[in-house]
């Protein structure tokens, strides 16, 4: 969850500039993209799988910053 945290702070700013919401928006824009892979190739396609991985990192990033919120 670490280099998560680093990654996410390098590509979409600092956690104090952000909560829970930014990651959720961005997750909109990957399930689609996953839906369209999907129905492009089904399963079999790369793009489908990455599309995937994207949208759990960022359910992962959501929740890591609804914590750290809900512990102030």
């Amino acid at each position: 969850m670490r280099d998560q945290a680093e990654w996410s702070q390098a590509t979409f700013g600092s956690d104090a500039d952000r909560g829970p919401v930014g990651p959720l928006k961005h997750l909109e824009k990957e399930a689609v993209e996953a839906k369209d892979a999907w129905l492009a190739c089904g399963a079999k396609d790369i793009r489908f799988k990455e599309e995937l991985a994207d949208c759990l990192l960022l359910i992962l990033d959501a929740l890591r910053l609804l914590a750290m919120r809900l512990s102030v």
